[in-house]
């Protein structure tokens, strides 16, 4: 027969494996309910902070890029490819931002910048030009949408906003300004560039080329910049020779 103090330490013991196999089963089911919610394949991407906006704006303007809603869209993230993600741009602050699929799901996360390769978004692809590319100029930072004609040269498009802080009797407002900067990726190398006399500096031997371009298109520049540059890229494309491997 056993003796008491026995009896006791056996309670114990049976005691301390019964909760460690019912925390267990709580903490399955736990992930089980969080990989329900968020999906396998996406709860990767809640590796990053939560996304707050604190900033009240004012005239119709805000922080991100296009408009202020959650877009379908697809992300290299931690060198894995997400697909049908609903995501954001926060241009203020260089940030995207993921939304986990799910019923009232109103959460983003910022993704981490390191681990963003690059992102597709309203029609358009921006990649992170920092991303495994230790060799860029300083100038470089962050992303940019991708625009490419033949491999032969590349438009990278910079959108930023700055706030501006508008006192009105109710507190604290913020006005959001956009600015725009390209850069030309040509055989490896980066360029500032801003007009088609940029062009013809990086590009002496197409002076004749850019300067028709610009005689068919200089009121496009004043209206449309972005196009203007897309379209010179494009231009001058047609006239380059085709890259060798």
């Amino acid at each position: 027969m056993l003796k008491p103090a026995n009896l006791f330490l056996i309670s114990i013991l049976f005691t301390c494996f019964s909760t460690s196999i019912h925390g267990q089963t709580a903490n399955n089911s736990l992930y089980e309910a969080f990989d329900k919610t968020v999906g396998k394949n996406n709860s990767g991407l809640n590796n990053g902070k939560i996304h707050l906006n604190t900033l009240r704006q004012i005239n119709d303007t805000h922080r991100y890029f296009g408009i202020d809603k959650y877009r379908t869209g697809n992300v290299i993230y931690d060198n894995q490819e997400y697909t049908g993600v609903s995501l954001k741009y926060d241009v203020l602050n260089d940030v995207l931002i993921s939304k986990v699929n799910g019923e009232n799901n109103t959460i983003g996360i910022n993704l981490i910048r390191d681990k963003t390769a690059a992102f597709y978004l309203d029609g358009k692809k921006f990649v992170n030009l920092n991303f495994g590319n230790p060799t860029v100029p300083s100038f470089v930072n962050g992303f940019y949408e991708e625009y490419t004609e033949n491999s032969k040269l590349a438009l990278f498009t910079k959108f930023s906003k700055t706030k501006v802080e508008v006192l009105q009797n109710d507190g604290v407002f913020y006005r959001f300004e956009q600015n725009i900067e390209y850069i030309l990726g040509y055989q490896g190398n980066y360029y500032r560039i801003n007009s088609a006399k940029d062009a013809i500096r990086i590009l002496p031997e197409q002076e004749k080329n850019i300067n028709d371009y610009y005689g068919m298109n200089a009121a496009m520049e004043r209206t449309d910049k972005p196009m203007f540059m897309k379209n010179l890229i494009k231009y001058i494309s047609n006239f380059l020779p085709t890259p060798t491997n």
